[in-house]
């Protein structure tokens, strides 16, 4: 991760006029994310959030500000961008402050939630259609379009780093040939889905409260993909784990309010949401076992047994992936 240096606290100060000796800065946890933040306090009291590349960029052609712009003509409720300096590497933003939509759940409940979750709903509805309508076939989120390939690679992910990383596994020749031919089983019916306009980590983490309204960040990343790929994040969220009832009632809201879905009917709806969820599901326990073993972070360990539990309440839905479903049951002392 990088560090705050001088030269970056003058190039800041310089750009806003400010007194070096006036800026505050504190540091900021950044999730799974290689950039480093901090939150800049003005002496008037004013604040944004500083983002620090690992390296320089140029900010108008980088993955972010191409992202950023094709969501602020959707009016995707996002943090403005203050100040981009590509040579030192950084980006200043509107501060949307501290309140992540699963900080409000774990304090409000779930209940008192719900019409937020329905409002990230209606938002990733405008990502897949107002933002979708203005792709160019140039834009990143075209070029990153999620391919077959792409699934298996975040699939072989979790295989590197959790089975073979975290549990240090021993698997016969058999059982290791049945969880790769799940892994492309999966990714082929996955790719081979319509695809739109994916904000790509869609989860409670990524989703500010500030003044009762949503503010959507994280979303650099953003590609093609399957249309429940983005719910799949949101309502089979590692950090925030939703009752069926309530996941039923959102599906349902997603269904009736969207203008353009490609499903003949909810049921089909279900069934690619709950493919979308078993391969995210898996890819984010493969990030969090690498944000351990390699990032040395535990933060993330104690969300693995929910998301594996996902995986497990899904398998009931797929009796054809009933082979690896098998070594994995032994694997993570499943129940049967």
């Amino acid at each position: 991760m990088r560090k705050l240096n001088q030269d970056i606290i003058s190039a800041i100060a310089e750009k806003l006029k400010v007194p070096e000796e006036k800026l505050s800065f504190i540091p900021l946890s950044g999730d799974a994310s290689v950039r480093s933040y901090f939150r800049l306090l003005l002496p008037e009291g004013d604040s944004f959030i500083l983002a620090l590349y690992p390296e320089p960029f140029s900010p108008q052609r980088s993955d972010f500000y191409q992202v950023y712009q094709l969501f602020r003509e959707g009016r995707i409720p996002v943090p403005e961008l203050m100040l981009a300096d590509g040579e030192k590497g950084f980006l200043l933003l509107e501060d949307g402050g501290d309140t992540l939509l699963q900080d409000f759940v774990e304090e409000k409940g779930v209940s008192k939630a719900l019409p937020l979750y329905k409002r990230a709903i209606d938002i990733l509805i405008s990502i897949q259609t107002e933002c979708y309508r203005n792709l160019t076939p140039d834009h990143p989120a075209v070029r990153n379009s999620f391919t077959e390939d792409k699934f298996l690679f975040e699939l072989g992910f979790f295989y590197q780093h959790y089975i073979k990383g975290m549990l240090k596994a021993a698997l016969s020749f058999k059982e290791e040939r049945k969880i790769r031919d799940f892994f492309r089983e999966v990714s082929k019916e996955l790719a081979s889905k319509p695809k739109t306009l994916c904000h790509r980590d869609y989860h409670s983490r990524n989703i500010l409260i500030n003044r009762n309204k949503l503010l959507i960040v994280d979303f650099q990343d953003a590609r093609l993909g399957p249309f429940s790929y983005d719910l799949a994040s949101l309502l089979r969220d590692s950090y925030v784990v939703l009752s069926p009832e309530v996941r039923e009632e959102l599906l349902s809201y997603y269904f009736s309010h969207h203008p353009s879905v490609p499903f003949s009917d909810i049921e089909e709806l279900k069934d690619e949401f709950d493919l979308a969820s078993l391969q995210r599901n898996l890819k984010a326990v493969g990030t969090f076992a690498y944000q351990y073993l390699v990032r040395g972070k535990e933060f993330y360990l104690r969300f693995i047994p929910q998301t594996l539990n996902y995986v497990r309440e899904n398998r009931k839905k797929f009796p054809h992936f009933e082979p690896a479903f098998s070594v994995f049951s032994r694997l993570f002392s499943w129940e049967d």
